[in-house]
């Protein structure tokens, strides 16, 4: 990643040294080209720490065999004596590990989708230097897409922010090891259990957090990439090359202070985009169109 992010800064200091010279028109390219190819890598990232997310919502901790064995036990005891109900409790321990490897192939299936949109934006401006020129009808359908990308990351971090991802399968675990604690006739034993528990449950709570936190960063970051993006193609014909070096260095700027922090500085990064959002829907046609008909289903 450094290595792409070092490209982009060499390609922006090129086109810095470019704007003396005449025929500025694949310089203008080459600023598209570098926007495309950043957004597909903050976009890379974004997707890839949300799948993570929500894959951690299904995975549980592994257990000793011997703990494994005690919540098994606690299990049993607390059905009713009846052989299907019981079936399905054997059933779920040992297709537990089957079944979240397929959810998590799945998930991994929607969000490899979704990252081939990005690559395949990015494959739109490989080879524009070489033409220079945008057609209308391709800045029209590249444009759209862009736009389209865009808005897909900043509900996605509104969508995170207003429902955090939670991770069930470990907080279902945590129950059954506190039933089981709470069993133990020793009291000492009883106690100390309990404790163990409690820890592991305030451990997952700011494991939730930072999770759903730094999802919600990078989905801004990749927005931040789209926005700039999507600016220089929709204003291709009339940027300068100075003004598009300038907004391709203010991107990366801005990318550099969306960082982590308390939750008043992760609402107020929201806030920031989503007040980007609304104004682009109240006097942008096609960002209105594309909300209403592609991203907010």
């Amino acid at each position: 990643m450094k290595l792409i992010f070092h490209k982009i800064l060499c390609v922006t200091a090129f086109l810095s040294i470019s704007l003396s010279q005449t025929g500025c028109t694949k310089e203008k390219a080459e600023a598209v080209k570098a926007a495309a190819q950043n957004f597909q890598v903050e976009a890379d990232k974004a997707l890839q720490r949300t799948s993570l997310l929500v894959k951690a919502s299904i995975t549980t901790t592994p257990q000793a065999k011997e703990a494994e064995l005690r919540t098994l036990v606690i299990e049993i005891e607390q059905k009713e004596r009846n052989p299907q109900k019981l079936r399905l409790t054997l059933d779920g321990v040992m297709d537990r590990y089957k079944t979240t490897r397929s959810a998590g192939r799945t998930i991994d299936g929607e969000f490899g989708k979704m990252m081939n949109e990005y690559a395949i934006f990015a494959d739109m401006f490989e080879n524009l230097p070489r033409g220079h020129l945008f057609s209308k009808h391709s800045v029209a359908a590249a444009e759209r897409h862009g736009v389209r990308l865009t808005l897909r990351f900043v509900k996605m971090a509104e969508d995170i922010d207003i429902r955090p991802v939670k991770f069930e399968a470990q907080r279902n675990q945590l129950a059954v090891d506190l039933v089981g604690a709470k069993a133990l006739t020793d009291v000492t034993q009883r106690t100390q259990a309990i404790q163990i528990v409690a820890q592991k449950a305030l451990d997952l709570r700011a494991a939730e957090r930072t999770a759903n936190e730094e999802a919600i960063l990078q989905c801004l970051k990749a927005a931040e990439a789209g926005k700039t993006a999507t600016e220089l193609i929709s204003n291709y014909s009339r940027m300068s090359v100075a003004d598009m070096v300038n907004a391709v260095s203010e991107s990366l700027g801005a990318l550099n202070q969306i960082t982590g922090g308390d939750n008043v500085q992760i609402k107020t990064l929201l806030g920031k985009y989503n007040s980007f959002v609304d104004s682009k829907i109240k006097t942008d046609p096609l960002w209105k169109s594309v909300w209403d008909t592609e991203v907010n289903l």
